[in-house]
């Protein structure tokens, strides 16, 4: 059952406000009518709420939106309405926040609102470009390939995430090996090592001088230790999950020479898709182009897009613009004259675009089969460090002892 806001005229003349629980809104229609009522507007309400406060609690990710596009497009593809498609969708939800998301968009749907404005307003997370795809296909009567197309850029963006998080594993798991061995050393290690150098004239190596000035702080003042490394963690924490420091970051990773290249291929791909998808969804460039600068959170990147739909609003070539702003790899920008001589441009812009993701995996793929080896070294570099200043000085406490 959902619930109806309404706004009505009485029998006296007088307007009635309130809500109304029916199954759809043809019924809260009749409802009202049997009441004496004559609804002239009727919304969606706690239908809506409970959609908005699952989609806030219970976030769809790229993997679910995917599914459900893909699952919306082929139901409608097959000549089922709309509403009952998203009513076949809602049954065969599994989670609770699945069916509250889906019953508002229904809800909604029923009641008139465009599925573009609703599904924006239920999930107000989505990526910029996904409403506006969705928005160019239903105004254009190409809402089943906008919604394949949003499908297939999710699911790639998702196995994109998917191999370098899977990639990332083993080399975050050594990061992370670093440090329990650096505790175990100082714990265990050290403190049996430390009374042979108190007991003679040997020189402690600085190394193991300091961890035995962490041990003590460790078992001397452990409330202080312990609410140093939370501060720390809480901290980085902080500077992570900020949107300054999180964006400063990425542009000084986007900075490094090896990464400079996969972050350029990147762009691309995800500029060459957005842009190749509205334009195939019949939506005017500069609508396109609007939706595109809106996709991206980079100030600098942001500018240039700006400075992109300014310079083709004064007539200028979109692969003339952006050739000269060289925020794509280079020859893109020539693909782009081709497909604008030849009528071809969201051909050639999808294809771009493909070519440029699976360009940017292969750079990380190589990365991750250097990254690998290099951090193993580094880890046996410190680790065998100090384990090897350790035994030279135990070696250097034999040696007087001999004399």
């Amino acid at each position: 059952m959902s619930h109806f806001a309404y706004r009505a005229i009485a029998g006296d003349g007088r307007e009635s406000t309130g809500t109304i629980e029916a199954e759809s809104a043809q019924l809260a229609l009749a409802l009202l009518r049997q009441k004496k009522l004559h609804p002239f507007e009727l919304k969606a309400g706690i239908a809506l709420q409970r959609a908005r406060t699952a989609s806030l609690w219970r976030r769809p990710g790229e993997t679910w939106r995917a599914n459900f596009y893909h699952q919306f497009s082929l139901l409608l593809a097959a000549g089922i309405t709309s509403d009952k498609a998203l009513r076949i969708l809602e049954e065969q939800a599994t989670q609770r926040w699945e069916k509250q998301l889906l019953a508002g968009l229904h809800a909604q749907l029923i009641a008139g609102t465009p599925f573009s404005r609703s599904w924006a307003e239920a999930a107000p997370h989505l990526h910029a470009y996904e409403a506006s795809l969705l928005n160019v296909g239903e105004q254009s009567g190409s809402l089943v390939p906008a919604l394949a197309d949003l499908s297939t850029a999710l699911e790639r963006n998702s196995d994109l995430k998917g191999r370098v998080g899977s990639a990332l594993i083993y080399p975050l798991f050594l990061l992370l090996l670093a440090p329990a061995s650096l505790i175990v050393v100082t714990t265990i290690l050290v403190p049996n090592i430390a009374p042979l150098f108190e007991n003679s004239d040997a020189k402690m190596p600085a190394i193991l001088s300091a961890m035995i000035s962490v041990h003590r702080l460790m078992t001397d003042w452990p409330f202080l230790f312990w609410l140093g490394i939370v501060s720390v963690v809480v901290l980085l924490c902080a500077a992570i999950l900020h949107p300054r420091m999180r964006r400063s970051a990425k542009e000084m990773l986007k900075s490094l020479p090896i990464l400079s290249g996969i972050s350029l291929s990147l762009q691309t791909s995800r500029i060459c898709r957005i842009l190749g998808g509205l334009i195939k969804g019949n939506a005017p460039l500069q609508s396109a182009l609007s939706s595109l600068e809106n996709s991206f959170d980079a100030p600098g990147l942001k500018n240039a897009l700006s400075r992109i739909r300014s310079s083709v609003s004064a007539g200028q070539p979109l692969s003339a613009s952006f050739k000269r702003e060289r925020i794509l790899v280079s020859g893109v920008a020539e693909m782009i004259a081709v497909g604008e001589e030849t009528n071809q441009l969201p051909a050639l812009l999808l294809n771009a675009a493909e070519l440029h993701e699976r360009d940017a995996i292969k750079r990380i793929e190589r990365l991750m089969t250097l990254l690998v080896p290099i951090l193993t070294l580094l880890m046996g570099l410190l680790v065998g460090g100090i384990v090897l200043s350790v035994m030279r000085a135990i070696l250097a406490v034999n040696q007087l002892a001999v004399e």
